[in-house]
């Protein structure tokens, strides 16, 4: 009986782990769309880029209705103005990214800038996701751990 139970016990556990793996990662949060666009403008060289710790929800609409991606907006500040990156809040993605001047005669970035901005993708959700996982994995092995030795601690005294 209580091998029945170890099993039903292992099954449900694993399952559960399984379950978990499966989950698609949750959308990115305010703080994390932050966090990716900092990374964004670093690995383009801009260090001194000064991103604002708040961003703002929004909409982009790439052409259509059916086209239209929820947004996280970001704008960091650098010395000659400021550059706004638009991140997807499905998965950290850049939709949008505005470096013009102020009167919109000039760049503000270089084209490699802008294409390593652009190219920039970093999903901070998974990560979050990944840590939960991994969290639960271990407990899973933990819990079938001690069943096991209770299991087989049983059966050595009888």
């Amino acid at each position: 009986m209580r091998r029945a139970a170890a099993l039903l016990l292992g099954l449900v556990v694993i399952a559960l782990t399984a379950a978990a793996w499966l989950q698609e990662p949750s959308r990115i949060t305010a703080g994390e769309a932050v966090r990716a666009a900092t990374g964004a403008f670093e690995a383009a060289g801009l260090q001194d880029a000064s991103v604002a710790l708040r961003a703002v929800p929004g909409t982009y609409d790439a052409g259509g209705e059916s086209d239209t991606v929820k947004v996280w907006k970001t704008t960091a500040m650098l010395d000659e103005g400021n550059v706004e990156l638009w991140l997807s809040r499905e998965d950290g993605e850049p939709v949008y990214l505005d470096d013009r001047t102020p009167d919109g005669a000039a760049q503000l970035l270089t084209d490699a800038q802008f294409r390593e901005i652009g190219d920039h993708f970093e999903n901070p959700a998974l990560g979050r996701q990944l840590r939960r996982n991994l969290l639960a994995t271990l407990a899973a092995a933990l819990i079938l751990g001690v069943s096991v030795l209770l299991g087989v601690d049983r059966e050595a005294r009888r």
